[in-house]
C-alpha cells in the first residue's frame, strides 16, 4: 500500500509538471533550416527562409523558400509567420546566408543581434551568398533535394579540414570592444547553375569586407589561424627553376624537359606566427605542411635521394613565394585575419595599443613567410 500511495504522488507530481508543457505534432511545424538575409535599395531586408515541411500528400513538396521584407532581421519572424501555413520551429537552423551588400550598408550589427536571440544557435555556420542569398535559396534545383541540409553538409564537409574557413554565429558575435582581435574570415559561396561552390573567403576589417582570397590563399590563411587544413595543390616548374634546383639532373632525358608540372595533396598542415621585433613590428610567420605526391607530368627519379632533396627545396621556394604573397595581400587590404595582434600581445600582454590604433600600424609591418615540406609519400608518376 505503502508503494502504491508513493507512486500515485509521483504520478500526480509528473502530471503537474507536464501539464503546461507545449506540445508539437510534427505534422504541423515547419522547420527552418536555412535563412538569407539581403539589402534592399532601401536600406530593409529581404530575408529567405528554406524550410521542411511533413509530407502528407504524396505529391507534396517537402521543401519551401519564403522571402519577406522588413526593416530589422528580427522582424522576419512575425512576417514568416504569416505566410507558412504551420507554426515555425528555428531550433534546426544550420546556415545564415548573407548578402555582400550588408557589410557595404554597415547592417552586419543586425545579424549580430540575432545571436541574443535563444532562437539562434551559437554554432550556425555563416556564409557569403555571391550573388545574394536568396538567389540561392529560391532556386529550384533538379538533383538537391533540400537546399538547406546541402548548405549545411557542404559546408561541414568543406571547413572540417579542408581549406575553407570556419565562421559561426558565435565568432560573427563576439564582442571584441577595443581590444585587440584577430579579423573575422568568412567563406564565400555562389550558384552556377544547378551547382553551388564555395569560391574563396571574405578579408573583413570592423566588419567591412576589404579583399578576397582565393582558395589557395584561404587555405595558408587558415593554416596560420591554427586551424587543421588540407588542399589539393598543383605547381609549374620552369626548367631554369629545374636548374636552379638541381631537379634537372633527375630526369633521365633532361635536355629535353621544359616546363614541368607537379600534382600533390598536402595531407597536413600547421602555421605558428613569430614575433621576431617588437619595436619593428616584424612577424615571422611560419606553415609546416606534410605532403603525398600524386603526380608528375615527367619521370622523375623518385629513388634517388638527391632527387627527393632537390624536390624539397624547389617546393619549398614556391610555396614560400605563394605564403609571401598571402601575407603582402592582408597587409595591402589591412586585414589582420591571421591574428598578429594577439601574437603582439601575448608578447607585451599589459600593452595599451587598441584596435584602432592597430589599423594604422598594421600596414606598416613586416611580415615574412616561410614552409617547410615534409614528403610522406611520392605517389604515382606519370
Amino acid at each position: 500500500m505503502k508503494a502504491w500511495k508513493t507512486f500515485s504522488v509521483a504520478l500526480i507530481a509528473i502530471s503537474m509538471l507536464t501539464a503546461c508543457m507545449k506540445t508539437n505534432i510534427i505534422e504541423e511545424i515547419s522547420i527552418v533550416v536555412a535563412l538569407g538575409f539581403d539589402v534592399n535599395k532601401d536600406q530593409t531586408f529581404r530575408v529567405t527562409s528554406s524550410f521542411l515541411e511533413s509530407q502528407t500528400e504524396p505529391k507534396l513538396n517537402k521543401e519551401r523558400s519564403v522571402s519577406v521584407h522588413t526593416k530589422t532581421s528580427q522582424g522576419a519572424q512575425q512576417l514568416f509567420t504569416q505566410r507558412v501555413g504551420y507554426e515555425l520551429a528555428y531550433g534546426q537552423i544550420r546556415v545564415l546566408l548573407l548578402d555582400p551588400k550588408l557589410f557595404e550598408a554597415q547592417k552586419a550589427n543586425e545579424i549580430q543581434l540575432l545571436s541574443r536571440d535563444p532562437l539562434y544557435g551559437d554554432m550556425i555556420k555563416i556564409v557569403i551568398a555571391d550573388q545574394g542569398a536568396a538567389d540561392i535559396l529560391e532556386h529550384r534545383y533538379k538533383s538537391i533535394p533540400n537546399i538547406g541540409t546541402y548548405l549545411n553538409n557542404m559546408l561541414d564537409h568543406n571547413t572540417n579540414k579542408s581549406w575553407s574557413p570556419v565562421m559561426t554565429m558565435h565568432e560573427f558575435s563576439k564582442d571584441k570592444s577595443e581590444e585587440l582581435y584577430r579579423e573575422k574570415v568568412i567563406p564565400i559561396m555562389e550558384r552556377q547553375g544547378e551547382e553551388i561552390e564555395i569560391t574563396g573567403s571574405a578579408l573583413l576589417q570592423n566588419s567591412q569586407i576589404v579583399g578576397r582570397a582565393s582558395s589557395q590563399e584561404s587555405f595558408y590563411i587558415k593554416s596560420l589561424r591554427g586551424e587543421d587544413a588540407e588542399f589539393p595543390y598543383e605547381v609549374f616548374f620552369t626548367k631554369q627553376q629545374l636548374i636552379e634546383s638541381g631537379m634537372i639532373h633527375h630526369f633521365p632525358r633532361n635536355e629535353n624537359v621544359q616546363d614541368v608540372s607537379l600534382a600533390f595533396k598536402i595531407i597536413n598542415s600547421k602555421g605558428h606566427v613569430h614575433v621576431t621585433d617588437l619595436d619593428k613590428l616584424k612577424f615571422k610567420a611560419i606553415v609546416n605542411v606534410e605532403i603525398d605526391i600524386q603526380g608528375i607530368s615527367e619521370y622523375y627519379n623518385f629513388q634517388d635521394s638527391r632527387a627527393i632533396a632537390a624536390l624539397k627545396k624547389q617546393l619549398r621556394a614556391t610555396l614560400t613565394t605563394h605564403l609571401q604573397q598571402v601575407l603582402d595581400k592582408i597587409k595591402r587590404v589591412n586585414s589582420d585575419c591571421v591574428g598578429f595582434s594577439e601574437r603582439y600581445r601575448s608578447m607585451i600582454p599589459h600593452t595599451k595599443l587598441q584596435q584602432t590604433n592597430w589599423i594604422e600600424l598594421f600596414p606598416t609591418s613586416t611580415l615574412q613567410g616561410d614552409v617547410n615540406i615534409k614528403l610522406i609519400r611520392t605517389g604515382t608518376k606519370e
